[in-house]
């Protein structure tokens, strides 16, 4: 587009902010900005696109401090499905999650029945059900890595935990693979 028809484009449209923007350069708008209490805080990965919705996790905040799953729309309305707890149904998811079958996957990196993580599924209205919580054994401890879909399995990987020692004596992680 031409300086030009880009001065003609803010004058239609009232603004004109584009008209300062150098030619081809990009630009930022802020679709929801996270207020870090009940809505949750620190997103560390990006949200994914279902059905013309963005869903996501944050790794604190909430309703107990351990994290939520929200949704967004694209007007910027959020919506926390799940707010993580700590036990059971899991704390501090850290990656971005999948949509497989019409559910929701994703891991916290911590709570879960023995407190190392799990792996969860949910639907889109909010009801989530642990699928596989970490032992900390061979299997592996702290799930981070958002988990992606091969055939219907669904393959991730842990922090720590494994067969070896490493670092620390916790283990030097796994890649795993959950039937859901």
């Amino acid at each position: 587009m031409s300086r030009r028809s880009m001065h003609v484009l803010c004058a239609a449209l009232a603004s004109c902010a584009l008209a300062d923007a150098p030619a081809g350069a990009a630009t930022e708008r802020v679709v929801y900005s996270f207020q870090g209490g009940s809505d949750g805080a620190r997103p560390y990965t990006g949200p994914i696109n279902v059905d013309g919705t963005l869903y996501g996790a944050t790794y604190l905040g909430g309703a107990n401090g351990a994290g939520t799953i929200y949704s967004v729309t694209f007007a910027g309305v959020e919506t926390v499905l799940h707010a993580f707890t700590g036990g059971g149904d899991g704390a501090y998811p850290w990656s971005s999650l999948i949509h497989l079958n019409g559910k929701l996957y994703g891991t916290a990196s911590g709570g879960g029945a023995n407190g190392l993580g799990l792996m969860f599924a949910m639907s889109k209205a909010g009801a989530e059900t642990p699928v596989y919580s970490f032992t900390g054994g061979g299997d592996g401890i702290e799930p981070l890595g958002r988990p992606i879909a091969v055939g219907g399995t669904l393959y991730g990987t842990t922090y720590a935990g494994g067969g070896y020692t490493c670092y620390q004596n916790d283990g030097c992680g796994t890649v795993f693979s959950v039937q859901p």
